[in-house]
C-alpha cells in the first residue's frame, strides 16, 4: 500500500510543489485584499489545487501502462483503489493545512481577519472536495481515464451544484423551525459541519462502489 502511494507521490511530484507555491501565492493575495468574497475563495483555493494531481496520477498510470502492470503483484484490486483514496485524502488534507497555517499566520501579521468565518469557508471546501472525489473516481475507474477530464468537470460542476442545493435546502429547514432558537448564532457553523460529515460519509461509501466496478473491470 505505501508503495502503491509513493508511486503516485513521484509521478506527479513536480505538479504538487507547482501547485503548492501557487495556491500559497493567491492565497496570501487574496487573504490581503480584505474583500469578502475572496476572502471565501481563499480558503478554497489550496484545497482544489492539491486534490488536482490525485486524478492526474491516474492518467499517467493509464498512459504509462502501469494501471495493467500493477495486477500482476501479489495484490488485491481494492489495494490499488485503497491507495488512490488515500492519496486523495493526503493531498486533501494537505491543502487544508496550507489553507489553515496561512489563515493563522496572516491574522497575527495583519490581523482583522474572522478566522470562524475562514473556518466555515475551509469545511464547505473539504466537503466540496469530498464530492468531486465521489463523482470522479467510480465514473473514472467505470469510463476509463480517456475521459478522464470530462468526468473531472463534471465531479466539479456537480459539486458546486451540490453545495448551492445544500445551503438552499438547509436554509428551507431553518425556516421550517427544525434546529429552535438555540442554535442562533451557529447556522453557519453547523451547515458547514453537516455538509462536510455528510460528504465524507458519501466519499467512503464511494470507495466500496469504486472496488466493485474495478473488480468487474476487464483490460
Amino acid at each position: 500500500m505505501r508503495g502503491l502511494v509513493l508511486n503516485q507521490y513521484y509521478t506527479v511530484d513536480k505538479s504538487l510543489k507547482n501547485y503548492f507555491f501557487i495556491s500559497v501565492l493567491l492565497v496570501a493575495v487574496m487573504l490581503l485584499s480584505s474583500n469578502d468574497m475572496l476572502l471565501s475563495m481563499a480558503t478554497w483555493v489550496p484545497i482544489m489545487f492539491m486534490i488536482s494531481p490525485a486524478f492526474e496520477a491516474l492518467k499517467h498510470e493509464s498512459a504509462s501502462g502501469w494501471n495493467k502492470f500493477v495486477l500482476t503483484f501479489p495484490i488485491k484490486r481494492r489495494h490499488v483503489v485503497q491507495s488512490h483514496y488515500y492519496f486523495f485524502l493526503l493531498l486533501l488534507l494537505a491543502g487544508t493545512m496550507i489553507t489553515f497555517l496561512l489563515i493563522f499566520a496572516m491574522n497575527e501579521f495583519i490581523g482583522g481577519i474572522q478566522v470562524s468565518a475562514l473556518l466555515n469557508s475551509l469545511m464547505n471546501g473539504m466537503g466540496i472536495a469530498f464530492i468531486i472525489g465521489y463523482v470522479s473516481y467510480p465514473l473514472t475507474y467505470y469510463y476509463g481515464t480517456e475521459k478522464s477530464d470530462m468526468i473531472l468537470y463534471i465531479g466539479v460542476f456537480s459539486a458546486i451544484g451540490i453545495y448551492i442545493f445544500a445551503g438552499w435546502l438547509f436554509q428551507q429547514i431553518i425556516s421550517l423551525g427544525w434546529f429552535g432558537l438555540s442554535v442562533e448564532g451557529h447556522i453557519d457553523l453547523i451547515f458547514s459541519l453537516l455538509f462536510l460529515v455528510l460528504n465524507l460519509i458519501i466519499f467512503i461509501l464511494s470507495y466500496f462502489v469504486t472496488v466493485f466496478i474495478y473488480q468487474k473491470k476487464e483490460f
